[in-house]
């Protein structure tokens, strides 16, 4: 068996679909969704997947309503092993593109799933393994659309949000402060706004009390549909949601719909909290006015705040 990062995601409230559309759109919609993620057109958005997606078996498939997708590094007796959390980021990805692909375009289908690792076989006709039976018993428990990680995929995205951070923000040194005072105004505000979100935290996918079927909840990472988005994309991406939950009113749906929006409103407060702690940064590390080119001594200031960043 293949071992590597994998995703079972649901299409929610596809029976009785045919009433909100005809079956011929849903069947094109499929057919064009599985089409591009069969392809190579995601590899494309990704510049990692463009230097290394030979060392990667990135796959995807449609069981009728249900998606499955995988990343497992390809064996290579040259090539070192791949960190399991670089493939677990790599499908999370690719899961962001197929929920936009399914909620973003008509006619407008919500997805519920779960993503961990372990071993697999997936073919055009039949998925087997250990981690597609944990997927598919976790998919289920979610009470509403949510895409999260379980507790395998959790512990390995802890890893990579760590990696991420010492890679992405490590402590300056002399010569780094000096090579970005090198660089025009513009670009340095860019750099000192980088540091500060490296310290009050990332945008990403983030950890939340996902509702179980049951009464009980789990708290995991859940992907977000609004990462990337302006305000007014996500608000038009959020009566999206809304409408789509709203078409049925049985008691089951509409705690879906309640769980649902519940999360989503969460992510909007915390993108909202992370833009004013940001923004407070910034103002008492003195940030703002540093690209002012009147003021004669932005440089020596610039450097006082890398300093101390």
């Amino acid at each position: 068996m293949n071992k590597g990062a994998l995703a079972i995601l649901d299409c929610l409230g596809f029976r009785g679909i045919w009433k909100e559309t005809t079956p011929e759109m849903v069947i094109s919609k499929m057919t064009a969704i599985h089409q591009w993620a069969s392809s190579d057109e995601f590899r494309q958005t990704s510049d990692f997947l463009r230097e290394h997606g030979d060392r990667l078996n990135v796959q995807a498939t449609l069981l009728s309503d249900t998606i499955v997708a995988s990343v497992n590094q390809i064996p290579s007796e040259t090539e070192p092993e791949m960190p399991a959390f670089i493939l677990l980021q790599k499908l999370v990805e690719f899961v962001e593109a197929i929920n936009a692909k399914f909620v973003g375009e008509d006619p407008r289908i919500l997805l519920r799933g779960c993503i961990t690792y372990g071993e697999h076989i997936i073919t055009d006709r039949f998925i087997i393994g250990p981690a597609v039976d944990r997927a598919a018993s976790y998919e289920k428990l979610a009470n509403g659309a949510f895409i999260w990680l379980d507790p395998a995929a959790g512990r390995l995205y802890d890893e990579y949000l760590t990696f991420m951070r010492a890679v992405s923000f490590p402590k300056l040194t002399e010569d780094g402060i000096n090579r970005l005072l090198r660089d025009d105004s513009l670009e340095l505000s860019y750099k000192l706004i980088k540091i500060a979100i490296s310290q009050v935290g990332f945008r990403d996918h983030p950890k939340f009390a996902v509702p179980i079927k049951g009464g009980e909840s789990l708290v995991s990472y859940v992907v977000q549909p609004f990462r990337g988005l302006n305000k007014v994309k996500q608000g038009e991406l959020y009566k999206t949601f809304e409408e789509i939950l709203s078409r049925d009113d049985r008691i089951d749906v509409v705690i879906k719909r309640n769980n649902t929006l519940a999360f989503l409103d969460y992510v909007i407060k915390c993108d909202d909290e992370l833009d004013e702690e940001m923004t407070q940064h910034l103002i008492e590390k003195e940030m703002y006015g540093l690209v002012d080119s009147s003021d004669r001594d932005w440089r020596s200031k610039a450097r006082d705040i890398l300093k101390n960043a």
